[in-house]
């Protein structure tokens, strides 16, 4: 339980394994210092991994309401989580500033920033740390905290060393904001609900704001978010252009196109097919911050296995996801969220992809006809929905 501000509770004899030998007290036991009161949580990279690790933020804070609760992640993910009320700080890792440092012998200035982000850790004071990348690049971090008991979710590459607790991820994922269930029962949370805690600051809102009334698409508008490196996640560039006409004709909302400044070439090819005329081209134009507000207002949202998909379904927003044999979640019925590909594949997804893997990746058999259905039944759904939700108002 938690009695007071900052202290946590972790019954050690509910947590999935322990490395034999390294079992350490739970933080409210006679052995540990009682200022120790506090949780960390290490998801440092990737934007899409972050938003999914968003889930565990609004459950932890119903179990532990006194906790202090802080996130340490990579600067280009903060924005994601920098506006959740419920965390009461966000600690940056400026990786990418370090490695300019290293390649310029600028030793002495990288090893004194090191040392004061330390330095921030430890006066944390941190009970437990959680360990929700399961690398080196993280479980360092939880180890660098002194954070006496060390959680780690599914960790890799022999980084367990680091931590004297693991849990295992779950391995079939009903939504987006189930992976990190098993973590939540283990520590006696309740398990996560319908959608992520991705909060963006408010300076990110007030730019969405903006470009939604600069645009003219503040009564709603369709998101396709169509971009990833990986071909074997992509759709061809002239059903997405098909996509968006049909979309246009039949439901009058403006269609937009997200993706970030690497995407340019592959938005000119979907906007050069023909019917991708009209669409809205907002690729590169807003950092995640503002994307991530931007996809939460969007009318429905359709997309690849990419992080703004993972971001818009997050946030409950009607989405359409063309997964093929990649699917990194299933829907239920009961969310406005429809997967669309094929249930596996023979073609490992951390090979170079291949024409054969191409084939057989399930984004080619995915027709254009399929999605639209999938989209109107979502769009019909959410018209009922907001039907009888003034009903109710009303009655």
């Amino acid at each position: 339980m938690a009695s007071k501000r900052g202290h946590v509770h972790v019954p050690h004899d509910v947590i999935a394994r322990q490395r034999p030998g390294s079992w350490t007290p739970p933080p409210d036991s006679p052995e540990q210092t009682p200022q120790r009161q506090a949780i960390l949580i290490i998801r440092l990279s990737t934007l899409g991994d972050v938003a999914l690790a968003s889930a565990v933020i609004d459950p932890l804070r119903r179990r532990y309401p006194h906790a202090r609760q802080v996130w340490l992640v990579y600067p280009q993910a903060a924005p994601l989580i920098a506006g959740n009320r419920a965390l009461d700080d966000v600690i940056t890792v400026p990786h990418e500033e370090w490695g300019r440092l290293l390649r310029r012998g600028r030793w002495l200035r990288l090893v004194r920033e090191c040392r004061a982000l330390i330095r921030r850790l430890r006066a944390g004071r941190f009970g437990l740390a959680l360990d929700l990348q399961g690398q080196w690049s993280s479980a360092i971090w939880a180890r660098l905290a002194n954070a006496p008991q060390r959680i780690g979710v599914g960790p890799r590459d022999g980084s367990s060393v680091l931590l004297n607790a693991l849990v295992e991820r779950n391995p079939t994922l009903a939504t987006p904001c189930g992976e990190y269930d098993p973590l939540l029962w283990r520590l006696g949370a309740d398990r996560v609900r319908s959608r992520l805690g991705i909060a963006p600051p408010p300076l990110a809102r007030e730019a969405a704001e903006e470009r939604l009334v600069g645009a003219n698409v503040s009564r709603g508008f369709v998101a396709l978010c169509p971009f990833n490196a990986d071909r074997r996640r992509q759709w061809p560039a002239e059903r997405w252009a098909a996509l968006a006409a049909h979309l246009r004709e039949q439901t009058s909302l403006p269609v937009v196109l997200f993706g970030g400044p690497q995407d340019h070439d592959a938005a000119a090819s979907i906007l050069a097919a023909p019917g991708g005329e009209e669409i809205v081209n907002w690729t590169g134009a807003t950092d995640i911050g503002e994307a991530a507000a931007l996809l939460g207002r969007a009318t429905l949202v359709i997309g690849v296995d990419t992080s703004l998909t993972h971001i818009a379904a997050g946030q409950g927003r009607p989405t359409v996801a063309l997964f093929g044999a990649t699917r990194p979640w299933r829907a239920t019925q009961s969310q406005p969220i429809r997967v669309l590909g094929q249930e596996s594949s023979d073609a490992p997804s951390d090979q170079r992809p291949t024409a054969d893997s191409i084939r057989t990746s399930g984004m080619e058999a995915i027709a254009v006809e399929e999605v639209l259905t999938t989209a109107y039944l979502l769009l019909d759904r959410r018209v009922d929905g907001a039907r009888a939700d003034m009903e109710r108002r009303g009655a």
